[in-house]
């Protein structure tokens, strides 16, 4: 059980938990307390929400301008933060890669252009094959099982 409260590292953390893989990527998010519990108490999505208000609330007011966060373009040929490491170590979990080998030392490697690329083609697979094996029939309440992980 985690001793510490929610932060950044919660997020791998309750990834893990929520899909039973054999391991943390770090223990920054072994240590980091755990979103699981809160995200799994409903069997099924609410139905309560105010769909329509929150649509009629969006419609009649405007949105302010996004504030830059930086003053200068993104750097895609930086090398990857501790951070966005994790996500990405995160991502290989999808694909099975981070299960027979240790990734990381790879990764560490990457710039923030191929982390970037690298993930969007792993969670694209993923939910290619989630959508292939719903028209296969299966039970939508069964979990897409990545490639080379037996949970």
């Amino acid at each position: 059980m985690a001793t510490s409260e929610y932060e950044h590292s919660s997020i791998p953390a309750t990834v893990k938990n929520i899909f039973n893989l054999r391991s943390f990527l770090s223990n920054r998010d072994a240590w980091a307390g755990s979103f699981h519990n809160i995200v799994q108490i409903l069997k099924e999505p609410r139905t309560d929400c105010p769909v329509v208000y929150v649509a009629l609330f969006a419609i009649s007011m405007q949105l302010p301008t996004p504030v830059r966060t930086r003053e200068t373009e993104a750097n895609e040929d930086a090398k990857l933060t501790e951070f966005q490491q994790e996500l990405v170590q995160l991502t290989t979990m999808l694909k099975g890669e981070g299960i027979l080998t240790n990734f990381s030392d790879e990764i560490r490697k990457w710039t923030v252009k191929q982390g970037y690329e690298y993930m969007k083609d792993v969670v694209k697979s993923f939910f290619k094959a989630g959508n292939v094996a719903k028209k296969m029939g299966v039970n939508e309440q069964q979990i897409v099982k990545p490639t080379g992980q037996n949970v």
